[in-house]
């Protein structure tokens, strides 16, 4: 297991626990899921404090507007649902690693002379 990166939310820190000790990640994989876990930690906290605010503030002009943190908190669930997309993680049925396995397994017996 790779050691987890440091400030991260008790549910970033579950995510990256529980995915580093199912699938080896190579480091450009690890930079992904470390980005994804702190939008993940961001996110938390941004939805505390939008929990305790109004969802319409006063705009610039006075006139009631959505909250921006709304829009900042959707953004960044899309940004981390891409990161995490981006990895490719098999659902449970494991289809994906299971293409992995086989495309690494292939690379190691090219890589022997086999």
């Amino acid at each position: 297991m790779n050691d987890s990166p440091d400030r991260l939310s008790a549910t970033a820190l579950s995510l990256w626990s529980a995915t580093t000790a199912k699938y080896e990640l190579r480091t450009d994989e690890l930079a992904v899921l470390e980005a994804a876990c702190r939008e993940m930690t961001l996110i938390e906290r941004m939805d505390a404090i939008l929990a305790e605010a109004e969802p319409v503030v006063k705009g610039s002009m006075g006139q009631p507007v959505v909250n921006p943190l709304i829009g900042e908190i959707r953004q960044h669930r899309s940004t981390m649902n891409t990161l995490l997309r981006s990895l490719k993680l098999p659902d449970d049925g494991g289809s994906v690693n299971q293409q992995r396995s086989a495309g690494q397994s292939s690379w190691a017996a090219r890589a022997r002379g086999a």
